[in-house]
């Protein structure tokens, strides 16, 4: 559904900081001593997997509380230039049909010192997902697109996900059952992160979301998260995390104070009332190399 500290990104992130932490290093490096071997360059290729205890995507649980397999491979060019795949299986109950999201992106990111500039594209597929409910919608698929803007400077990083597709996860009239409202391109997603260094490779992570449904206020929502990340050796990371998400009130002519209930997003009435924005606690373990 939507991207949430994944770790494909945070590689991303690791390896450019990586190079501009070796590049800003390499003049006060001495002559190399004649007959000893260079040191291999970073490779622009990383790869990372990780089990999760379940799918947390902008405070939503997209596996509804099980656990779940991720998976991602990302390039990036000391120029800047980044491109990459990332996926997730996920619950059918949730994105009906489909078994996976599936997420192509590729952008730019340029450092200036510690102020990092960037932007990039995203493409999320969701392999045969379509809307069904009772059979009055058909046809109606839930991939879209985003362009992301990005800022960061030290330990603060700030993005913009705006929907530039006919429709923001297959949200319009027919399957939010609405008239009028057309379609939902111009949603946009604001996503704010904190990412600190403690102790002994121990790292805290804090975030702050909130999606705008464009002309579908109704289900606008808010999320937030803090976590803690412990590198280990070998390229290995475990994380645990407390995610919650909250929908707003809304005054409109859908009732005064509506809030949208979320424990009705399900396929079958049989499987409700489960809360995909309850507070949870999520447990992974990444491995990147």
């Amino acid at each position: 559904m939507m991207i949430f500290f994944r770790p494909a990104l945070l590689a991303c992130a690791a390896t450019l900081l990586a190079r501009a932490d070796a590049g800003a290093q390499e003049a006060g490096v001495p002559a190399a001593v004649p007959g000893a071997a260079a040191a291999a360059p970073p490779s622009a290729w990383s790869f990372n997997v990780t089990l999760a205890s379940q799918y947390i995507s902008r405070g939503f649980s997209n596996s509804r509380g099980k656990p779940v397999l991720q998976g991602g491979v990302d390039y990036v060019h000391p120029g800047g230039f980044n491109a990459g795949f990332w996926m997730s299986t996920l619950s059918d109950q949730f994105v009906q049909g489909s078994w996976a999201e599936t997420d192509w992106y590729v952008g730019y990111t340029r450092a200036f010192g510690e102020l990092h500039l960037g932007a990039q594209v995203y493409y999320y597929v969701y392999p045969g997902g379509r809307f069904v409910y009772d059979g009055s919608v058909r046809g109606q698929r839930y991939d879209y697109g985003e362009l992301v803007p990005t800022l960061g400077y030290r330990w603060l990083t700030v993005k913009y996900w705006y929907t530039y597709t006919k429709d923001y996860f297959g949200s319009n009239d027919a399957t939010l059952f609405t008239t009028g409202r057309g379609h939902s391109r111009g949603s946009g997603y604001l996503d704010v992160n904190v990412n600190r260094d403690l102790v002994d490779g121990l790292s805290l992570q804090l975030h702050y979301g909130h999606q705008k449904v464009a002309h579908f206020e109704r289900i606008d929502w808010s999320d937030a998260k803090i976590g803690v990340t412990k590198s280990l050796p070998a390229g290995w990371s475990a994380a645990l995390a407390a995610t919650k998400a909250w929908s707003r009130r809304t005054d409109d002519f859908y009732g005064a104070g509506y809030t949208f209930d979320w424990t009705r997003y399900a396929v079958s009435p049989a499987l409700r009332p489960f809360d995909p924005i309850k507070t949870t606690v999520v447990l992974s373990a990444t491995k990147v190399f």
